[in-house]
C-alpha cells in the first residue's frame, strides 16, 4: 500500500525554518511514508514554501485557498496513494504510533477512522483512504453554495 502524509499548512503556520519544529521530523523518522506533500494555499507568504520545501526535502503543491479537502485531495492525486494522512505543519508532537494503528485499522478495509473522545486530537492526524477523500470532495461539490 502507498502511504501519502500531506501537511497542511500555510505561511502563518512557519514558526521555525528548522523541521524539528514542524511535524516534518517525525513523519521522516517513522518511515511510513512513501511521500510527503506540503498543501499550501496561495495566501500571504506562501512563496516561503518553495525554498522550505526544499531543505526539508519534501514535495510543494499550492492548491485552493479555501477548500481545504479539494486542496488535499489535489495535492495527493499525482502520488497517487492507497492511504493519506493529513497533518497540521506545526504538530511536531505527532503521535506517530497512533497514526501506525490508524493505518493498520485501514488496512483492514475501513475508509477512515473516527477518533475516539478520549484520545487528544492534537497528537494525531486524519488518515483516511485516497477513495475516502475523493469521494468527499465529489460530494462537498454537491452541496448548495450556502454550504461551501
Amino acid at each position: 500500500m502507498k502511504i501519502l502524509a500531506v501537511i497542511q499548512c500555510t505561511s502563518e503556520d512557519v514558526i521555525s525554518t528548522n523541521p524539528n519544529d514542524t511535524c516534518i521530523s517525525a513523519l521522516k523518522k517513522s518511515e511510513l511514508f512513501d511521500d510527503i506533500v506540503l498543501a499550501v494555499p496561495k495566501l500571504g507568504n506562501y512563496s516561503i514554501f518553495e525554498g522550505l520545501s526544499k531543505k526539508w526535502n519534501v514535495n510543494l503543491f499550492f492548491g485552493s485557498n479555501y477548500n481545504v479537502a479539494e486542496r488535499i485531495y489535489n495535492a495527493s492525486k499525482r502520488f497517487e496513494p492507497d492511504i493519506i494522512v493529513r497533518v497540521l505543519l506545526r504538530r511536531f508532537y505527532v503521535d506517530m504510533d497512533l497514526i501506525n494503528l490508524l493505518i493498520l485499522k485501514l488496512q483492514e478495509g475501513y475508509d477512515y477512522i473516527n477518533l475516539d473522545n478520549n484520545i487528544n486530537n492534537e497528537t494525531a492526524a486524519d488518515v483516511c483512504t485516497f477513495y475516502a477523500l475523493q469521494r468527499a470532495v465529489e460530494l462537498i461539490k454537491e452541496l448548495p453554495n450556502d454550504y461551501k
